[in-house]
C-alpha cells in the first residue's frame, strides 16, 4: 500500500470486501504506478517504450485491426486512445472540487459529472504525457488523498480526469473502427450487468457478431440489455476523427447493460 494507506483498516473502506484490496492495488497500478514503472524500465534497460496498451483478459476484439495501433497513435501524435464510454464520473465530484480549489491552472476541459468516463479496459497511452509535470502533480494529489483505496476511486475516473483536463482535445482519440466487447457478468445468473459490445464501422461482419452476442449472452440466458444505434453526435464527436470516406457519419449497433454507452449524450460522450 502507499504510505498514506498503510494504517488503514480495510473494513472501513467503501465497498470492501466486494472490491478487495488486490482490486484496489490493480486500480492504483493503472492510475499511478504504471507510468514511473516504464520510465524506470526505459532507464534501466536502454529501451524506449513510448506507448503502452491495456487489453483486459475479459475484453474481446471481434474484428481485425489492419494497422499498427502504436504507429497510428504516434503518427497522429495522440496522447490517449480509448474505445467505450462508461458513465461513472459522478464519484469524482469531491476530489475534482478539492483539486480545483487548490488553485492549479485552468484545465483544458472541465469535468462534468455526467460526461463519458473512459472505459479503460482497453486504452493506448503515451507515457511521456503522463510523466509531464502538471499530470504528475495531479496524480500525486489524487494518490496522497488515499481515495483509491478508501473510496474505490477507480483508474477509469482518474484516467478520464487526467486526459480531459491536461490533453489537448485533438490529441485524444476514440477508436470506433473495430468491434469490441467488454462486460461484467453476474456470477449467479451469468447475465452481463455492466458493459457489452459495440460494432465497429470497419467490421463487415458486425451484424452477425452482435446477433450471436444477443442470442448467446442475452436472450438465450433470459437476460436483458439495452440495444441502441448511436450516431456520430453521440460517439465522442470531439475525439472520433472519422475518415473522410464516412463523410462525418457513422451509426454503430450497441448492446450493453449498466451505464455504458448511454444514448443521447452528445458532447458529454467526449
Amino acid at each position: 500500500r502507499p504510505k498514506w494507506n498503510r494504517k488503514d483498516n480495510p473494513l472501513e473502506w467503501y465497498a470492501f470486501p466486494l472490491f478487495s484490496e488486490g482490486y484496489r492495488r490493480m486500480m492504483h497500478w493503472y492510475a499511478i504506478d504504471i507510468w514511473s514503472f516504464f520510465q524506470d524500465h526505459n532507464k534501466d534497460t536502454g529501451c524506449n517504450y513510448e506507448y503502452i496498451m491495456r487489453f483486459d483478459e475479459d475484453s474481446f476484439l471481434h474484428s481485425p485491426i489492419k494497422y499498427d495501433v502504436f504507429d497510428f497513435m504516434k503518427s497522429n501524435d495522440y496522447n490517449y486512445g480509448f474505445r467505450l464510454c462508461a458513465y461513472e464520473m459522478g464519484v469524482t465530484r469531491r476530489i475534482w472540487n478539492m483539486w480545483r480549489s487548490a488553485g492549479p491552472p485552468p484545465p483544458k476541459r472541465d469535468i462534468e459529472l455526467d460526461m463519458c468516463g473512459i472505459y479503460n479496459n482497453f486504452f493506448v497511452a503515451k507515457i511521456e504525457f503522463f510523466l509531464t509535470g502538471p499530470v504528475q502533480r495531479f496524480l500525486g494529489f489524487i494518490d496522497r488523498h488515499g481515495m483509491i483505496y478508501r473510496r474505490r476511486l477507480g483508474d477509469l475516473m482518474i484516467h478520464s480526469m487526467t486526459v480531459y483536463a491536461f490533453s489537448e482535445p485533438q490529441k485524444i482519440h476514440r477508436f470506433l473502427d473495430f468491434t469490441y466487447e467488454h462486460g461484467t457478468a453476474d456470477k449467479t445468473t451469468g447475465c452481463v450487468v455492466w458493459g457489452g459490445i459495440q460494432a465497429g464501422y470497419n467490421d463487415v461482419d458486425a451484424e452477425a457478431t452482435l446477433g450471436k452476442y444477443m442470442e448467446e449472452k442475452v436472450t438465450g440466458k433470459g437476460c436483458t440489455a439495452n440495444v441502441s444505434f448511436p450516431t456520430q453526435d453521440n460517439l465522442s464527436p470531439t475525439y472520433q476523427h472519422l475518415p473522410d470516406r464516412l463523410n462525418g457519419k457513422v451509426k454503430l449497433k450497441t448492446i450493453v447493460a449498466g451505464k455504458v454507452e448511454l444514448p443521447g449524450k452528445g458532447l458529454l460522450s467526449g
